[in-house]
């Protein structure tokens, strides 16, 4: 991340690959403002073409993805800086959520004088603007946690907790 001067910065994003993505995907970027009006509280956005197709990253890569030039609108004093991956829906991935399916990478903290952009900064998001979510289950010990419930159609059951019994 720098400043560029004005409203202008350049980006470069990492993609740490944990597991094969298992499709062809894209990636978004958003500026947002969540306390702006609802529905939509994306300021601007960066969507981009990645350097290399995602059915091509292989666990253990490290992607480097730009640098990016971004123009901020000119009206707001912050914007939360928001990334992800879709294809007809967009993909979980691990990291700050920033709900919907987003990754917050850093708020952008604008500074100005006399009504001037000095500096743009980047910051951790604080964690009271990130998404409340449940911890990932992990089913490949091939057992159900317990509290899951798993839905078949026509029959569905739940994994209260389980042990041996005694004498």
């Amino acid at each position: 991340f720098s400043h560029l001067g004005g409203n202008r910065i350049r980006v470069t994003y990492e993609w740490h690959v944990d597991e094969e993505p298992g499709g062809d995907f894209h990636c978004f970027v958003h500026g947002v403002r969540p306390d702006a009006p609802k529905p939509d509280p994306i300021a601007f956005q960066q969507d981009h073409k990645l350097p290399k197709p995602t059915t091509e990253w292989r666990a253990g890569e490290v992607i480097v993805d730009g640098p990016y030039d971004i123009t901020l609108p000119d009206e707001h004093d912050w914007f939360d800086l928001t990334i992800g991956l879709y294809q007809n829906q967009r993909l979980h991935l691990s990291g700050p959520d920033h709900g919907d399916d987003r990754v917050a990478l850093a708020r952008l903290k604008i500074d100005r004088e006399n009504g001037t952009i000095t500096r743009i900064r980047r910051e951790d998001v604080p964690q009271e603007a990130l998404a409340a979510t449940e911890p990932d289950l992990d089913f490949k010990a091939h057992t159900n946690p317990p509290g899951t419930w798993i839905d078949f159609g026509p029959i569905a059951t739940a994994v209260v907790a389980f042990g041996t019994l005694g004498d």
